[in-house]
């Protein structure tokens, strides 16, 4: 028995009721069969998307019996960085197998068609079909139930209590004020000092300790060597090796809330993370990646999910390290112990300090390149003052023989 051919429905929710809403749709789908997905918009987090896509939220659920798409845009007219519940949603929910391939055609063209997460979702899109009677029914009923045992989040309110919102406003403004204390620190220490590893070291415990992160890391990139991978990394496929990637890398600096919390230091994710040139010029142009939950952002990406949470990585947040339009390596920010929704602010501040590394580590090369010039320019001094010691004996010798 197939489910009615009404199959679609818009609405503007409250962000909050929209992310309730998505969280049901995800009760109804159990990914622990092959052919089950559940997928939201942090799936995205690490590719250029265009338009409305960088605004865009989604759950997708797909599988065999149950599928349903929900989407939705901000509908306020201005929104900066605020509470998301300050927002409304234009949403709309569908269990039309043909809206929900045409959406899995649109998030496949951002992939590239060789990688794994393209293929992925040209397999989901041959499964949608009219959803079971049974199973859309109870959906129903689990929406009814929920929202009738709770303020329903159908419109938008606005009732805020004066005090509190002074408050907030207050605590904003001394974090904001601490925050711009730490970075004129860091600019500081850099200007200050020349010896780079306690630049980087100091630098990443403050932050971190600010910030209230478990993990603070910093990842430095090298050029790959196609000999050393061949020798030392199995994992490397054939066309890897054939069209080598520009970088790998490993954590060189880490900074931890606690002894609970692992290191990760000299770690590498080459073995899961092979990274396009596109990944890599996003990057050099300052992209920065923030994933709240990881195991939503990486669902279909099951050996870097797997690295993750061996290392108790639940959020985390990317910024690059680049000076002449060279990609040094990252500053990468874990959150270990819960997901994590990162604020404007908190963003600032590590793409803030990222550059104030980058101008360190700047530094120390160009200072490290002088004395290597200078190095070279003594030895060739007193190697051309040998040559014309050298030359002045023979000379001498010369005439000595002539004389005689």
């Amino acid at each position: 028995m197939l489910s009615s051919p009404d199959l679609s429905f818009c609405q503007i929710f409250t962000s909050s009721a929209f992310d309730r809403l998505g969280k049901l749709l995800q009760q109804m789908v159990h990914p622990v069969a092959n052919a089950a997905m559940i997928m939201t918009e942090a799936v995205l987090a690490r590719i250029p998307t265009p338009g409305d896509w960088q605004i865009k939220k989604f759950t997708l659920v797909v599988s065999s019996e149950f599928s349903g798409l929900l989407v939705g845009l901000p509908y306020s007219a201005s929104y900066s960085d605020t509470s998301c519940d300050d927002l409304s949603v234009d949403a709309k929910l569908t269990f039309e197998p043909g809206e929900i391939i045409k959406f899995l055609e649109n998030l496949k063209d951002f992939f590239e068609v060789d990688c794994h997460i393209y293929q992925q979702l040209e397999r989901y899109c041959q499964i949608p079909v009219l959803n079971d009677a049974t199973l859309q029914s109870r959906f129903t009923i689990l929406l009814l139930k929920h929202f009738t045992t709770r303020d329903n989040g159908f419109n938008v309110s606005k009732n805020t209590n004066d005090f509190s919102a002074c408050e907030q406003v207050e605590h904003a403004l001394e974090k904001q004020i601490a925050q711009e204390r730490l970075l004129n620190q860091v600019i500081t220490q850099t200007r200050k000092s020349l010896d780079l590893p306690v630049i980087i070291t100091t630098t990443i415990s403050q932050v971190r300790e600010f910030l209230e992160l478990d993990r603070l890391v910093v990842y430095k990139f090298e050029e790959f060597n196609t000999q050393n991978a061949n020798k030392t990394n199995q994992y490397y496929s054939q066309q890897h090796l054939q069209n080598p990637l520009p970088y790998t890398g490993c954590v060189v600096h880490e900074a931890l809330a606690n002894d609970t919390i692992s290191s990760v230091l000299n770690y590498s994710e080459e073995r899961c993370l092979m990274p396009s040139t596109k990944c890599w010029q996003k990057y050099r142009q300052g992209f920065t990646l923030a994933i709240s939950n990881v195991e939503k952002t990486y669902a279909l990406e099951e050996c870097l999910l797997k690295y993750l949470k061996k290392i108790r990585v639940k959020a985390k947040f990317a910024a690059p390290i680049v000076f002449e339009e060279k990609l040094w390596g990252l500053l990468i920010a874990h959150q270990c112990d819960n997901t994590r929704d990162w604020t404007g602010s908190e963003k600032t501040l590590l793409t803030s300090v990222a550059e104030q590394l980058a101008i360190a580590i700047h530094q120390s090369e160009l200072m490290l390149s002088l004395k290597s010039d200078k190095l070279t320019l003594e030895q060739r001094v007193n190697d051309r003052t040998i040559e014309l010691h050298d030359a002045l004996i023979a000379a001498e010798a010369a005439n000595r023989l002539r004389n005689e």
